[in-house]
C-alpha cells in the first residue's frame, strides 16, 4: 500500500463532500492518516462519509490496512495557502524563521504573505496618558515557520 495508490481514492472522496486534502500518511504497514478540511469547517458526519468512501474503495482481502480520517484539529500549524485563507480575520500566532513570535488578527492574506493588525497603546504626543493604534505588519511565507490559530480564554 502506497501513497500514490491512496491519494486518488482520497482526492475523490474528498471531492463528494467538498473538502481538501491537508496531510496524507501511508506507512509501510498499512495505517492511513487523512487530514481533511473544508472552507466552512468540516464535520464528524463529513469525516464519517470520507472514510467510508476510502474504505469501501480498498479490499481488506488483498491488504489489511488501518485508516483514520480527521481534521487537523484548531491546535495544529497551518499546511496549505489554503487553511490561511479560511482563516483571515481570526487571531493567530506566528513563528518566523528566526525564532520571534507574532500575534495578531490575520486581516489579510496574498499570494506571498499575510498581513497581521494589532492595538497597541502608545504615549499621547501632548499631555498625559497613553492611546491606543492600530499596527500593521506584512509577513511573507518565507519568513513565517508556522502560523496556528490563537485562542483567548
Amino acid at each position: 500500500m502506497t501513497e500514490e495508490k491512496i491519494r486518488p481514492l482520497v482526492e475523490t472522496a474528498l471531492e463528494e463532500r467538498g473538502a481538501f486534502l491537508v496531510e496524507l500518511h501511508v506507512s509501510s504497514g498499512g495505517n492511513i492518516m487523512v487530514y481533511a478540511d473544508k472552507d466552512d469547517g468540516i464535520d464528524l458526519g463529513d469525516l464519517k462519509m470520507i472514510s467510508r468512501h476510502i474504505e469501501g474503495a480498498l479490499d481488506r482481502e488483498v491488504e489489511d490496512f488501518s485508516l483514520e480520517v480527521s481534521s487537523p484539529g484548531a491546535f495544529s500549524p497551518f499546511k496549505l495557502h489554503r487553511q490561511y485563507l479560511k482563516n483571515k480575520g481570526r487571531s493567530v500566532e506566528v513563528r518566523l524563521e528566526d525564532g520571534t513570535k507574532h500575534k495578531g488578527m490575520m486581516v489579510e492574506v496574498t499570494e506571498t504573505g499575510i498581513t497581521l493588525e494589532t492595538q497597541k497603546r502608545v504615549p499621547k504626543e501632548t499631555g498625559k496618558g497613553k492611546k491606543t493604534i492600530t499596527v500593521r505588519e506584512d509577513l511573507t511565507f518565507d519568513q513565517i515557520a508556522e502560523t496556528k490559530l490563537e485562542f483567548k480564554f
